[in-house]
């Protein structure tokens, strides 16, 4: 039989088992979204800042996050200036899934 031990210290972050869970998600996915909750809430988020944080880079990031999009995990709302110019991303990423946070294009 075989035995796991756990050793753990205060610096935890407790979260949700339903993505860790979901066998539609990849580990890379899982990894990215786990790693994602466990910052601070005064983190400033950013590909290029979670990409120092994490071995892979921006590529596969953005991977994991059009995964996540896919299945509900992650919403990106795209911030644009008076011309219409791209000015940045808002991401929200959620433990539980939910059709409500599909990123479907061309809503009618």
């Amino acid at each position: 039989m075989n035995k796991v031990t756990r050793v753990k210290n205060d610096n935890y972050t407790t979260i949700s088992n339903v993505f860790l869970r979901d066998k539609k998600l990849s580990l890379k996915a899982k990894g990215l979204l786990a790693t994602i909750l466990s910052l601070p809430e005064t983190w400033e988020f950013s590909i290029k800042g979670i990409c120092l944080t994490i071995k892979e880079g921006a590529t596969a990031v953005y991977s994991a996050i059009d995964e996540l999009k896919g299945y509900g995990y992650c919403k990106v709302v795209t911030n644009r200036n008076e011309k219409g110019m791209i000015i940045g991303n808002d991401y929200t990423f959620y433990e539980d899934p939910n059709v409500g946070n599909l990123n479907v294009d061309n809503q009618s």
